[in-house]
This record gives C-alpha cells, sequence and structure tokens, in this order.
C-alpha cells in the first residue's frame, strides 16, 4: 500500500538502496526479493502452474513451478520449452531449469497446493496426482 503512491516507491527504493550496501544484506537481499516476487499473484515473473517433471534424474519426478516460456532465436522447428524451478532442501547451482515441453508434466494443482505440498516436506502429498496436459501445454 505504502508502494503505490509516488512518496511510497521513492521511500521504498530509497530503503532498497540503503539495504544494498549492506555488506552481509547485499548478497542476500536480491535473492530474497525474487523470491517474494515470484509469489506475488500480480507479477508478471510469478509462479503460473505446478508441474512434474524428472528431475534430479530419469526415472525421479519432482514437483515444480511453471515459470515462463523460454523462446529459441533463431527458433526451432515445433520446439517449445518452459522455465521451471524446481525447489530444494540443498542449495544447487541450477534451481531453475528449461526444459523441452514435453518434459513437463502440468498437474491439476493450483500454486498455492504446490508451496502447501512443498513447505510441508511433502506430507501434504494426495495419494491421486490429477494431470491437465502430458504433452507440456499450460
Amino acid at each position: 500500500m505504502i508502494a503505490t503512491n509516488v512518496l511510497g516507491s521513492r521511500l521504498l527504493r530509497y530503503v532498497q538502496d540503503l539495504l544494498i550496501r549492506i555488506p552481509v544484506v547485499k548478497n542476500i537481499y536480491p535473492t530474497i526479493r525474487q523470491i517474494v516476487e515470484a509469489f506475488s499473484p500480480s507479477k508478471d515473473s510469478s509462479f503460473k502452474k505446478v508441474v512434474l517433471v524428472e528431475y534430479p534424474q530419469k526415472g525421479t519426478y519432482s514437483l515444480g513451478f511453471l515459470t515462463g516460456e523460454v523462446s529459441l532465436v533463431p527458433p526451432s522447428l515445433d520446439q517449445r520449452f518452459f522455465s521451471v524451478y524446481v525447489p530444494t532442501k540443498q542449495p544447487v547451482p541450477r534451481p531453475c531449469r528449461s526444459l523441452r515441453a514435453e518434459e513437463v508434466a502440468v498437474t491439476a494443482f493450483t500454486v498455492e497446493e504446490g508451496l502447501k505440498i512443498i513447505l510441508s516436506g511433502g506430507t501434504a502429498f494426495p495419494s491421486v496426482i490429477r494431470i491437465r496436459d502430458p504433452k507440456g501445454k499450460p
């Protein structure tokens, strides 16, 4: 609410600039800000769908969040790619992956249900997962 008016947005920007100057915080703050923005439903960068992908190896499926579609330049013939964020407990070098559309199974979970499953450590995982489109059409 504060950031919606001109004065509030300037104040918020000033506070952010101060945070970036603090030695320890400047390394952590941008990541935390991205995570907070990702959970905002009004942002274009937010999670769009809950998906299943084979990760970290073939035959092992992980829950992930579709964050967008990736375009190839020059365009590849009939190939679509999705950007998928796969949350993990360990810090990994590539939590966000670009996968071919056919490697992504879009579930019927809402983003809120997907977050509940992840944050519960899997204890909220249902016994049946409904797949909307196994061919990667969100």
